[in-house]
């Protein structure tokens, strides 16, 4: 159960990661296109074309916003899920310091169980007055 609680965490790290590589891409695909403009602005460019490149930019804008709270509900999601591996990991502590403790009570057990058949062993040897 830890293991899968901590793939599903670093999957949604790898979201969050993805998006974020996502707005890098826009906003550098803007930054280009804002250079671009300006160049192309400086000799002669039809309306139309600058009508055109800031309906692009627009666009783009809008596929950052759009990313944007894409990240957010990713990164809501990986907090939830390093919750639950915390939760798990905390399971599996305790899981694993019981199994510790009926190992410690079992050797014990085993042990008084080795005493009472050597002192029956022995007072069958050599009598009740051994004891």
């Amino acid at each position: 159960m830890k293991e899968k609680a901590a793939i599903e965490f670093a999957r949604a790290q790898n979201r969050v990661r993805e998006i974020d590589e996502k707005i890098n891409g826009l906003n550098d695909e803007i930054a280009k296109a804002n250079d671009d403009l300006e160049k192309r602005m400086r000799e002669t460019m039809s309306s139309e074309d600058i009508i055109n490149y800031s309906e692009f930019l627009n666009a783009l804008l809008i596929q950052i916003e759009i990313k944007k709270m894409e990240r957010i509900r990713a990164e809501q999601a990986l907090i939830q899920k390093r919750k639950n591996l915390l939760e798990k990991t905390k399971e599996y502590k305790v899981f694993e310091k019981l199994k510790e403790r009926d190992l410690e009570k079992w050797l014990h057990d085993q042990n008084q169980l080795e005493l009472k058949e050597i002192n029956e062993a022995a007072i069958i040897r050599h009598g009740k007055d051994f004891l």
